[in-house]
C-alpha cells in the first residue's frame, strides 16, 4: 500500500501514532511518577493494574500508583517522581522486599536503602552468589525499629503465613514508620486461604495457582479480600487503602490500582 507524505507528516505531529505504527501497540501520553518524565505508555495485554507500560522506564500502572502514594504520605511536592522523593528524603531508611524492578532501580540511590529476595536454599540474612541479600518476611534478620519505610509489591500472596510476615514488618519498622504494599485482592469476597498449614506440611484446599515470578515458582497461598484492612487494624497495624481516582488515571495513566498503607504508631 502506498502511503503519501501527508501521512508521515501527521505521524511526526503525533508521536504516540509513531509508536503505534512501529510497535503495533496503542500508546497514550501522560506523566510517569517513577521516572518523572512526560512520556508515552504502551497499552498491552493483561490486567489494567499491570498495564500501560512507560516507554522510558518500563513502569506499569500499579508501580506508578505506589510511587504516587509514597509522594503523598511523605508530603513530596509536585511534580511527583521518585527522583524528587530521593532528593527530599535522602537519609530515609527503606527496606524493599525485592532486589529488582523500576522502584528498586530508583530507591537504591537512597543512603539507607536495603533490599532482598527470598531463596529456598540460602539462610535468611546471608547473601547469594551474586551478592543479593536473602530475607524471609516471616523471620526477618533485621533488628527492631530499623526502618522508616518497608515496601512490598505483590509479595504477600506468596507467603505461607502472611500474618506472621505482617507482624515481622511491624517489628522492624520505627515508630511512625509505614509499610506500603500492593497485593492482588478483591473487594467482592473475603480472603480465601488456598493452602492449609499443618506444621511444616501443606494441604492444598484449592487447586494450585501460580503468578509469574522470575526467581521462584510463584505459588499463591492466599486470595486476599475486603477483610484485609480490618484484619491488620485488629493486629494493631492501622491500615488505609488508597484507590486511584479519575484524575490520576488521566494524568499518570494509573488504572484499577490500589495501595495499602499500614502505619506503626
Amino acid at each position: 500500500m502506498k502511503i503519501n507524505a501527508l501521512y508521515y507528516l501527521e505521524l511526526i505531529k503525533h508521536p504516540h501514532r509513531i509508536l503505534k505504527f512501529i510497535s503495533g501497540f496503542r500508546a497514550v501520553g501522560g506523566y510517569c511518577t517513577i521516572c518523572g518524565k512526560s512520556t508515552f505508555f504502551l497499552i498491552i495485554r493483561g490486567v489494567l493494574r499491570g498495564n500501560y507500560l512507560c516507554v522510558n522506564c518500563h513502569s506499569r500502572s500499579r508501580n506508578r500508583y505506589l510511587a504516587k502514594v509514597l509522594c503523598d504520605i511523605f508530603a513530596i511536592k509536585k511534580p511527583y517522581s521518585l527522583g524528587n522523593f530521593i532528593r527530599s528524603l535522602p537519609d530515609l531508611s527503606v527496606y524493599e522486599a525485592q532486589a529488582s524492578g523500576v522502584i528498586h532501580d530508583k530507591l537504591k540511590f537512597l543512603n539507607n536503602y536495603s533490599c532482598s529476595e527470598f531463596f529456598n536454599d540460602i539462610t535468611p540474612g546471608s547473601f547469594s552468589s551474586n551478592g543479593t541479600l536473602c530475607q524471609d518476611l516471616q523471620n526477618l534478620s533485621f533488628r527492631d525499629n530499623s526502618f522508616d519505610l518497608v515496601i512490598t509489591q505483590d509479595v504477600f500472596e506468596h507467603i505461607r503465613d502472611p500474618e506472621i510476615a505482617w507482624r515481622e514488618i511491624y517489628r522492624v519498622l520505627k515508630p511512625g514508620g509505614y509499610h506500603v504494599f500492593t497485593i492482588p485482592w478483591s473487594r467482592d469476597h473475603k480472603t480465601v486461604r488456598r493452602v492449609r498449614l499443618e506444621g511444616e506440611n501443606e494441604v492444598y484446599i484449592l487447586p494450585k495457582v501460580f503468578h509469574g515470578d522470575d526467581i521462584r515458582d510463584g505459588l499463591v497461598y492466599s486470595d486476599f479480600g475486603y477483610d484485609i484492612p480490618e484484619a491488620l487494624n485488629t493486629m494493631g497495624f492501622p491500615t488505609e487503602v488508597y484507590y486511584n481516582n479519575y484524575q490520576e488515571s488521566k494524568l499518570y495513566r494509573i488504572y484499577d490500582s490500589c495501595v495499602f498503607v499500614s502505619g506503626k504508631m
